[in-house]
């Protein structure tokens, strides 16, 4: 196997769309898919054919066919590229297994390490460096745009949508691989730079970018997998045994998914399941086995520019799940592990799904460093400010734009949370918690309301799922703990306070869970007295840990250049609740809309 390095340099704002539920919002991928990839090559492949090549037979060519079609390339996702003091390197997709320290860089490997208090998952794209893990956000912008009437060929008055695009000036980096012979071809055909057009209205200001074969030459691949460092078999305390009486000869290693994985089950349906990537891995590996995994799943779609029209929607694995594997360390195996980690896995890896990598992660607790962070220190300590005082007029501008920029992020951050709970409860039960919510005043109304709905209604909120919680306990879990209880105790019935005290316990619970431990029904004022000491489930408006958040540390700066304090606002914090459990519903209900249309549409044309 022998590859090739690319790099994608973005000279204009790049749309690389994809469906998140806001139908007045195209949002983009934060990376270049290795199918927009396969289509800039096999565009310039037509173009050095010169004029007598009629691209509407490409498919007749032998060598396009075998590169483009056939899969005897294979290419992979350009992910955001650095360059530093430290060399150059792609962040690839983080593994959602780690989690770092809320208010520290210390990242703790779920893969290794029990859960962890206060803990939250670290940004999209990482670097594994020595010791320590670089991250990286790919910036973005959001851009308006006015509703055209394809029909007038004019815009409609009124009608706004917004495009959500990857900002220029920025290096995304990837690979081709194949034999030796067809990359120096491909090189030779190419050349090694042009200019290409990619993603969304290529026609307009969008997707204008350089593309650049780096290597000179072709480079054999010899990078083999790391496995873990095994300790003597003196040592009393062997890490390696996950389980009391598990042989030592039992090895374990890594695997993180660097893209989306499609995999299709013994029926030939698209799948998520652990036991079937399992399978997968045994038709390679025998006795391996997947000790421990952190998955979420994605929807795989593109548009194919020579068919005019979308492939099949499939769901995938998504990039940055990660599996702790349980195999033998041996020669055969390692180099089957090599082989899967040079050709990928699953279907369609020629366009760039299915890259993994063994032994990515070990039992190290590395520290994080936040590439972005860095840039923003350098870009404040050039700003110069004024000497003059801000005029009001300028303060109430500066609150409105850092105000709207909360807002949207709010918004992105309730699309994104909804993206992780499966299945949905019914649509009437959805639009129903729209309306409770939007005449709720704060959070403790809303939860005191949930306390009421019918067991029917709850038991659908308890029967839609993410990896740590149901739905129910997200909007209505609470916890009882030390500094609940201290606050209690002067405002509460003693009698009822030490029932609380006896149920002490780090762990959430919920109203109706609460008055079956203590036998009692609670009155409407002692659930809000209750709710106003207690410490809740999830809180996505907690504005002291959004400015905590690196990424934000450019608004609080804002904030405190015009003298106000956000996190104290708190009208400001409950319009800010109110939108992100609107917009979690709204996008919950729409996108089971659209499931079930789609579904129906299925049905008749069966």
């Amino acid at each position: 196997m022998y590859s090739l390095r690319y790099r994608i340099l973005l000279k204009s704002p790049v749309v690389l769309a994809t469906v998140l539920g806001d139908r007045n919002m195209v949002h983009t991928r934060k990376f270049i898919p290795g199918t927009v990839v396969l289509g800039v090559l096999a565009e310039r492949f037509i173009k050095k054919q010169g004029s007598n090549f009629n691209s509407k037979f490409a498919h007749k060519d032998e060598t396009f066919y075998n590169w483009f079609l056939a899969g005897r390339l294979k290419i992979s996702n350009a992910y955001i590229f650095s360059k530093d003091e430290y060399g150059d390197y792609a962040h690839y997709p983080s593994p959602f297994s780690l989690e770092k320290e809320k208010y520290d860089e210390r990242v703790y490997d779920f893969l290794f390490h029990e859960s962890v208090d206060s803990t939250s998952g670290i940004d999209d794209f990482c670097f594994f460096g020595e010791g320590k893990i670089q991250t990286r956000q790919v910036k973005t912008s959001i851009n308006f745009h006015h509703a055209r009437d394809s029909e007038k060929g004019s815009s409609k008055e009124g009608m706004i949508f917004n495009y959500e695009s990857i900002s220029g000036d920025q290096i995304f980096e990837g690979n081709l691989f194949g034999n030796e012979l067809d990359l120096k071809g491909l090189l030779s055909v190419c050349g090694n730079k042009w200019d290409a057009s990619i993603g969304r209205s290529r026609s307009a200001e969008y997707g204008r970018v350089e593309f650049l074969i780096v290597d000179e030459n072709v480079v054999e691949e010899k990078k083999q997998v790391a496995w873990l460092e095994v300790k003597n078999e003196d040592d009393e305390d062997d890490e390696d045994d996950y389980e009391e009486g598990k042989s030592k000869s039992a090895k374990y290693i890594s695997m993180a998914l660097l893209s989306n994985l499609i995999l299709y089950n013994e029926y030939g349906y698209p799948t998520v399941e652990v036991h079937d990537l399992c399978n997968e891995l045994n038709k390679y590996i025998s006795n391996i086995a997947i000790h421990k995994s952190f998955v979420k799943s994605a929807e795989v779609e593109n548009f194919v520019g020579v068919w005019q029209m979308k492939k099949t929607s499939e769901t995938c694995f998504a990039a940055g799940s990660t599996f702790l594997l349980e195999v033998e360390r041996n020669e055969a195996n390692i180099k089957q592990l090599t082989e899967l980690q040079q050709n990928g896995i699953g279907e369609r890896t020629h366009e760039g799904f299915g890259r993994c990598v063994f032994g990515l992660q070990t039992k190290a607790e590395p520290f994080v460093e936040d590439e972005n962070k860095r840039e923003q220190e350098q870009e404040i300590d050039n700003l110069v400010k004024p000497q003059k005082d801000i005029p009001d007029i300028a303060r109430e501008i500066i609150y409105k734009i850092v105000k709207e920029d909360i807002v949207g992020k709010i918004k992105l951050k309730a699309m994104e949370d909804q993206e992780l709970f499966s299945p949905f409860p019914p649509n009437a039960l959805l639009a129903k918690l729209e309306a409770i919510i939007k005449n709720c005043s704060n959070r403790i109304d809303f939860v005191e309301k949930i306390s009421r709905l019918r067991k029917i209604a709850t038991d659908h909120l308890e029967h839609c799922f993410s990896r740590e919680r149901n739905l129910l306990e997200l909007i209505a879990g609470f916890k009882v703990d030390k500094n609940s209880m201290e606050n209690l105790k002067e405002h509460i019935d003693p009698k009822i306070y030490n029932k609380l005290h006896l149920l002490l316990k780090e762990q959430y619970i919920l109203i109706k869970e609460l008055e079956e431990k203590i036998s009692r029904k609670l009155n409407t004022s002692e659930k809000l007295l209750l709710l106003r000491h207690v410490k809740f489930c999830e809180n996505p408006i907690d504005l002291e840990d959004f400015f905590k958040d690196l990424k934000n540390e450019h608004l609080k700066l804002l904030y405190e250049e015009i003298s106000i304090r956000p996190e104290e606002d708190e009208k400001l914090k409950a319009e800010l609740f109110k939108t992100y459990f609107t917009t979690f519903f709204l996008t919950m209900r729409k996108k089971a809309s659209a499931k079930k249309a789609s579904a129906e549409k299925d049905g008749l044309n069966g």
